[in-house]
């Protein structure tokens, strides 16, 4: 704690907002140190400024009023963070005070799940009522988390809110939906549990829900939230890293081969391949080495060396020379993501491996915090085994331990970051890993391998 800080009110909050930070959460010291802490009463309540430096801005009346636990002020903090990482502010043109509800109840419910105690949640508890819509959804039920659980909304909004706060998830679709019907009921003269509506309660809602212009966000700060927050296991599905939930096995429909997509995971692959062998994979006779003795010098040979200096005469001198042997070049590894950011990618990648596959390793290995291997036949039908995470340490260990020297790995890029052990025992052997990234996604793990990036424009995974 620094004592100038802490003699300043402002300087209070600050330390406050760092000795906040659970324990079990330690990277975000890193994080918070990319931005700039200012408490203002400029800003209602809080916000995150994007810019070249960004800034955390906080309003100290609403933390003297509402934030006098450490545990409310974190909820706080990281609900201002959560709107940058869910990129909410470039997932639409305009942001309607209706999405602005929706985003800030997804956000609620995640953060309740990942810190479910009261201490936690009494921050949205003390601040929305449990039985007026749509305030309802911005927190949970009375006594969650208990047998006596009291839920008060009815009908879809109920549907809902057990969605938002149980194992299952709502989407952003889901809610807009919903809270435009229920008003569009209300205006009509439907009995519907809302005397305010959306749109005159917008001061209700944390933070600030002004349009903002993500241009020039601090790419530190955004890779650094992008690679910590987006690490916690997810509720719903979005971009970014992932830790993931339990193994999900699903079908889906396989897309049509996209001619685009095809050319390019081709154009990936080329280089890849084994040209010598006919691209089969097949053994082949190849000239090797092999170690003999010969009776005159075509190399140091040290021994015999020493054995001149002690006045003898060497009969024979150690050469290398040729000799046939069989090697055996596999045919190209194909690792395919299949986390949730993927989830509308997957059927137009699967499409585009199948006309490939004769060039292609007889399995293809799909990855998202672990590895399953899939037959073309498993990949044709569509099927999907996923705990919906992502990290790219189950891809290296993979090429590590099963030795693959080629590999090509089609992914949205937020898979974390390499080990560098990884990354330095696959340069030393050599390994050579291409990778397809759709568009938009990150290629920052991919300087770790010794092979080129190859965007695949038009095919974009969840934002």
């Amino acid at each position: 704690m620094n004592p100038e800080t802490s003699s300043t009110p402002e300087g209070a909050i600050t330390d406050r907002i760092w000795n906040a930070v659970p324990v079990s959460q330690q990277a975000f010291f890193k994080l918070l140190s990319l931005l700039e802490i200012e408490i203002t009463p400029q800003v209602p309540t809080a916000c995150v400024t994007l810019g070249t430096r960004s800034k955390l801005r906080i309003n100290p009346d609403f933390v003297a009023r509402h934030c006098q636990t450490d545990q409310r002020l974190v909820m706080l903090v990281l609900h201002e963070l959560f709107h940058v990482l869910l990129g909410h502010t470039r997932l639409y043109e305009r942001v309607t005070p209706v999405q602005n509800w929706a985003f800030d109840a997804v956000i609620n419910s995640h953060l309740c799940l990942l810190f479910p105690d009261s201490a936690h949640t009494s921050l949205f508890r003390r601040l929305y009522k449990p039985d007026v819509f749509p305030e309802a959804l911005l927190r949970p039920p009375e006594d969650w988390n208990t047998p006596w659980v009291r839920w008060h909304l009815q009908g879809e909004a109920l549907q809902a809110h057990k969605a938002l706060y149980t194992e299952s998830s709502a989407t952003y679709e889901e809610l807009f939906a919903l809270i435009q019907n229920q008003l569009g009921q209300l205006q009509s003269g439907h009995p519907v549990a809302d005397p305010g509506g959306v749109e005159p309660s917008m001061e209700r809602l944390l933070g600030n829900h002004d349009e903002q212009n993500p241009q020039g966000v601090d790419p530190d700060f955004a890779r650094e939230v992008q690679d910590i927050v987006a690490r916690w296991p997810m509720h719903e599905r979005h971009a970014g890293q992932d830790k993931g939930a339990d193994l999900d096995r699903t079908l889906i429909d396989v897309g049509d081969a996209r001619i685009r997509t095809v050319a390019v995971i081709r154009r990936a692959l080329w280089p890849l391949l084994d040209s010598g062998a006919a691209c089969s994979g097949a053994p082949r006779l190849m000239q090797g080495t092999v170690e003999s003795c010969l009776p005159y010098r075509t190399m140091m040979d040290r021994k015999s060396e020493v054995v001149a200096a002690c006045g003898l005469d060497p009969v024979f001198f150690k050469a290398v020379g040729n000799a046939p042997e069989i090697r055996r070049f596999e045919k190209v590894h194909v690792y395919v993501d299949v986390s949730g950011s993927m989830n509308d990618v997957i059927p137009v990648l699967y499409g585009a491996l199948l006309p490939l596959m004769q060039w292609l390793h007889p399995r293809v290995h799909a990855f998202s915090t672990g590895i399953r291997d899939l037959s073309f036949s498993q990949i044709r039908k569509g099927a999907v085994e996923s705990t919906w995470g992502t990290d790219i340490d189950c891809v290296t260990g993979h090429l590590l331990e099963h030795r693959i020297r080629r590999a090509l790995i089609l992914t949205d890029g937020w898979v974390g970051k390499v080990p560098s052990e990884h990354a330095r025992r696959l340069k030393k052997r050599r390994v050579r890993v291409n990778s397809v990234i759709t568009e938009y996604g990150d290629t920052s793990f991919a300087s770790a391998f010794s092979g080129r990036v190859y965007p695949l424009r038009g095919v974009q995974a969840l934002p």
